[in-house]
């Protein structure tokens, strides 16, 4: 069975002056842009109900960004008798509950901050998934897919209290070990708005190593969704000094049919 499916994205901003590092003296203005923020074009084949591959094509044409066309998913996935599935290729790493949503679903317009500043991305790499309908543990070792080439082994625990006659409550943990390769490192981020200019920057140093640990929680019940994480991030520069960096968010949603 092959599908085929896609989308594209149209985002328009709106922003005051602190969104602004562009030198307007003007800081009571407002700013806005339209612009394609992304699209994707997805293959999904699956010869055999434990084997499937997908590959995901996207395009990005963002306000002051040039065009950029990026192979995303490109994976097999196997899914064995004992519960336990391999996956091999480009993915996402399995971290956080925020990352791991869609972005056709997520709540906002826009992914939190703490997630785009924690959360790792799209990574090549191997990973095993054991998992029920009540939880699921999920180990990968990974190589981003940059000049860079940091390496990781990041993990993911969930558990899902599920009763279709009352609340859901949802918990999970994320953990993640990095080899920065001696690079630089920086947390640059814009705010939650994808046009606008980064409201958040770190100090930038040669770093050795990070650790992030990440704690996600969720409840919902009928049209009530309300959702938090909390992340907590450990990088060693090059000549051993240690940083900290932290950050959560909560976020409540309301379906209106």
């Amino acid at each position: 069975v092959l599908n085929v499916s896609g989308y594209v994205m149209l985002d328009y901003d709106q922003y005051g002056g602190f969104y602004d590092k562009s030198g307007n003296d003007d800081k009571s203005e407002n700013e806005d842009h339209f612009e394609i923020r992304r699209s994707k074009l997805a293959f999904q084949y699956a010869p055999t109900a434990a084997i499937w591959a997908e590959i995901e094509f996207t395009y990005h044409n963002e306000y002051q960004q040039e065009e950029e066309y990026e192979l995303a998913d490109a994976y097999i996935h196997y899914k064995s008798s004992a519960l336990v599935d391999i996956q091999l290729g480009k993915m996402k790493e399995p971290f956080g509950l925020e990352r791991q949503t869609g972005s056709s679903k997520i709540t906002g317009i826009e992914r939190s901050m703490v997630t785009s500043a924690f959360s790792p991305g799209r990574s090549v790499g191997g990973m095993l998934t054991i998992g029920e309908p009540h939880y699921s543990v999920a180990l990968g070792l990974f190589e981003e897919d940059s000049s860079e080439a940091i390496q990781a082994i990041t993990s993911r625990m969930t558990y899902g209290f599920i009763d279709p006659n009352r609340s859901n409550k949802h918990l999970g943990l994320s953990l993640s070990h990095r080899d920065l390769k001696d690079q630089e490192f920086q947390i640059k981020e814009r705010g939650e708005s994808n046009s606008a200019d980064n409201v958040i920057r770190s100090a930038k140093f040669d770093a050795s190593s990070q650790d992030i640990v990440q704690l996600e929680s969720a409840w919902f019940t009928h049209q009530f969704r309300l959702q938090s994480e909390i992340a907590y991030s450990s990088i060693e520069q090059t000549n051993g000094i240690n940083w900290a960096y932290s950050g959560f968010y909560v976020q409540a949603s309301y379906l209106l049919n």
